[in-house]
């Protein structure tokens, strides 16, 4: 079955490629992390695909939609509501 994210796909595989990095310890824990913060982007990806299949956004159409999905999640956005 074919993926509906393939850039989430493809972000995993990278992430385990990272994780089967051998050699000094320093570079591994370095592609140890790499490898997280890889599969966490795509965690993020999925996520947002998720949202916009739930909003029909995808099927909808428009670049301006999709991107109020990522906006949506990203935690550096300055239009963000702040909360106390």
């Amino acid at each position: 079955m074919p993926s509906k994210n393939p850039l989430a796909d493809g972000l995993l595989e990278v992430a385990d490629v990272l994780l089967k990095q051998r050699g000094r310890p320093i570079f591994v824990q370095a592609a140890l992390r790499r490898s997280i913060s890889t599969a966490y982007y795509a965690v993020f990806h999925t996520l947002c695909q998720v949202c916009g299949d739930g909003f029909r956004l995808w099927t909808l159409g428009g670049d301006e939609r999709r991107l109020a999905v990522f906006l949506l999640f990203d935690p550096k956005n300055p239009v963000r509501e702040k909360r106390p």
